[in-house]
Parts: C-alpha cells; sequence; structure tokens
C-alpha cells in the first residue's frame, strides 16, 4: 500500500526534526521509516500544529538615525 501525501509530510518532519537533534541522514531516515511502521507518528506534522494568532503591527520610523559607532 502506497503512502498517502500526509503520511510523507510526517516522515519528512521527523527525519528533519531528527536532523536538527544532531542525528545523521540516513540513521535519521531509518528511525523516522521505523517510527512510521509501528505507528508513533501521529500527529506530528507542521500542519497539525495550532496557527499563530497575528500580532499587532508597530509603526517603524522612516527617518534614518546616524550611525554611532563609525569614528570619527
Amino acid at each position: 500500500m502506497a503512502r498517502s501525501d500526509k503520511d510523507n509530510s510526517l516522515i519528512s518532519y521527523k527525519v528533519s526534526k531528527l536532523q536538527r537533534e544532531g542525528m545523521g541522514l540516513k540513521q535519521a531516515r531509518a528511525v523516522a521509516f521505523r517510527m512510521y511502521r509501528e505507528g508513533e507518528l501521529q500527529g506530528t506534522a507542521r500542519a497539525s500544529r495550532p496557527k499563530r494568532t497575528p500580532t499587532r503591527s508597530r509603526t517603524v520610523s522612516r527617518t534614518r538615525t546616524p550611525s554611532r559607532t563609525r569614528r570619527r
């Protein structure tokens, strides 16, 4: 049976997460596929995370201030 796009994204996300934690690519792939096969990858995709609430935009001053780090 072929994997769905959601399953592929779950595996891909887990691989990238394991790599950020210091694991090599081949080992991260093996761990992610084992976890998928055993049903441990439920709901870890980016799409299942809650969306951030929008923050109020700040007004940014458009005038340029002189640099204070220049030597004179």
